[in-house]
């Protein structure tokens, strides 16, 4: 039987890797992979096949230690790649528990979600390509939506290692070795995809030619986004890719923020304060909330060293370090806690910090302070702002004021 084809009219795709650790310790690839340029001492290795077999689409009894393709939504084998306007995603997970829980999700497929209008485009920028605001956007609006081109595990899969008999690897040799399997199974699994989604993923930029991570591999590491976490479990969780939003460039004090969303299968992207038209949205790579060292450190995978006026500036940790100590004041009284939280907001305003929580603490510190001068004004302000915060965070409208006081004394 020929990969994919099942002797039915018109049959869901799906197909199902199954590929043994011959390396017992650890079960996925936790070693520190490597970045820059890295001399290749495997030069004549050559990946040994990855056995297959095909099951059906909706099959969820996979065994733990199985390596499992699928497409989410299934699609049928024969449709065409306009036949799904909110898109299909090709995906690999260790085991079957990811897709389980994925199928079990009440609402799944859910349609992806779409702003009332257009509101970005991608231009080029001063780091290459990028994403621009096409009109004005509000904190907590809707940017963009989108299902992923790809999910794979955060960590390289076990899989059968191709070595001479006798010979004795080295870890960093190990490390290179699954780097070149997994590229082989990547490429099984993207060849899969519809040519659209898989043009789309090969435009996107490798910054990680010349570690031995593969071109398929290496725009994962460059472009994936982490998403089913696997509730803390490193062996489910999971990096996307993404058409657009793999497009955003890095701001260590960025306007814009995503959350996934299991129902819809799909990324989406929120204004963490309000951006101009014209103005290019950023993501974060890394924490906000880490020094310079730390944020620097994250970002080597990337290939580039930040040099934004946050990077830049030597007190901004010290700053920093005084906004997270901000939501610690006890206030004694209305006027202050209202003096108190409006000097600290424009302080988190001024270096483009909303992302921080202690936004939304200082935020409910400033209504509340509002509310018992009984400033109805300042109320709607304050509150209208954290429900814009917490939209953007993917959480839910803040319907009422039940407590948001909490910890607040006046």
């Amino acid at each position: 039987m020929k990969r994919g084809f099942l002797n039915t009219k018109r049959v869901k795709d799906s197909l199902a890797s199954y590929a043994p650790p011959a390396v017992p310790e650890p079960r996925m690839l936790k070693a520190k992979l490597p970045i820059g340029k890295v001399e290749p001492t495997l030069s004549n290795y050559q990946a040994s096949e990855n056995l297959m077999e095909d099951v059906d689409a909706n099959t969820t009894n996979y065994a733990d230690d199985q390596v499992v393709g699928t497409t989410l939504p299934a699609r049928y084998f024969n449709d065409e790649f306009s036949d799904y306007p909110d898109n299909v995603t090709e995906c690999l997970f260790y085991g079957g528990k990811v897709k389980r829980e994925i199928l079990a999700t009440p609402g799944f497929p859910a349609s992806v979600p779409r702003p009332p209008h257009v509101c970005h485009s991608l231009e080029t920028s001063a780091f290459g390509m990028g994403v621009f605001a096409t009109r004005d956007i509000k904190m907590g609006d809707l940017i963009m939506a989108e299902r992923p081109l790809s999910v794979t595990p955060a960590a390289i899969p076990p899989l059968d290692l191709n070595f001479p008999k006798g010979f004795n690897p080295t870890i960093d040799q190990v490390v290179e070795a699954r780097m070149i399997q997994y590229e082989k199974l990547l490429e099984t699994s993207i060849s899969r995809m519809f040519p659209e989604n898989r043009d789309a993923l090969f435009a996107l930029h490798n910054a990680h030619t010349e570690d031995g991570s593969g071109p398929i591999f290496g725009r994962i590491r460059t472009n994936g986004i982490g998403v089913l976490s696997g509730n803390g479990d490193p062996h489910f969780g999971s990096t996307a890719v993404f058409k657009d939003i793999s497009r955003l460039n890095h701001s260590c004090a960025p306007n814009s923020t995503y959350n996934f969303t299991t129902a819809s299968l799909s990324m989406q992207l929120r204004a963490l304060r309000d951006i101009k038209q014209d103005e290019e949205i950023t993501i974060t790579y890394c924490g906000i909330e880490d020094s310079t060292a730390e944020r620097q450190e994250a970002l080597k995978p990337y290939g580039f060293q930040c040099t934004c006026r946050i990077c830049s500036d030597p007190g901004s940790d010290a700053r920093l370090a005084k906004i997270k100590a901000s939501t610690e004041f006890t206030v004694r009284n209305a006027r202050e806690g209202q003096q108190h939280a409006e000097k600290w907001l424009a302080e988190i305003e001024t270096f483009g910090w909303q992302g921080l929580g202690q936004y939304k603490k200082l935020l409910a510190m400033a209504m509340f302070a509002a509310a018992t001068a009984g400033r109805t004004d300042g109320v709607r302000k304050y509150f209208g702002m954290m429900d814009a915060w917490s939209r953007a965070h993917g959480g839910d409208k803040v319907s009422d004021l039940h407590g948001l006081s909490m910890g607040l004394v006046f």
